[in-house]
């Protein structure tokens, strides 16, 4: 099983594979309530602290993302001025 939450910057990939696609079964009260997941092996979490945690991850996950396009967009535009310069 992955590392809580409060570790998120600690995990490594198959952490997050694993939150992304949990094994879980989810669990109906007699009542009829539907408002818990039952993990296998780790108690119940309430359905919305489990999607907001869930959202919170992929938000950082697209900002990362961004990071890291923004990156690779700077370094290719340096890389075609510096072609252009040595073709000056």
């Amino acid at each position: 099983m992955p590392r809580s939450l409060a570790e998120v910057e600690r995990w490594k990939a198959t952490e997050y594979r694993q939150f992304m696609v949990p094994k879980i079964k989810i669990s109906l009260p007699p009542s009829g309530s539907g408002n818990s997941i039952s993990s296998l092996g780790s108690g119940s979490v309430s359905k919305v602290e489990f999607l907001e945690a869930k959202i919170e991850w992929q938000e950082k996950m697209m900002k990362d993302l961004e990071q890291e396009l923004n990156f690779l967009l700077e370094q290719i535009l340096l890389g075609k001025k510096k072609i252009n310069q040595r073709a000056s």
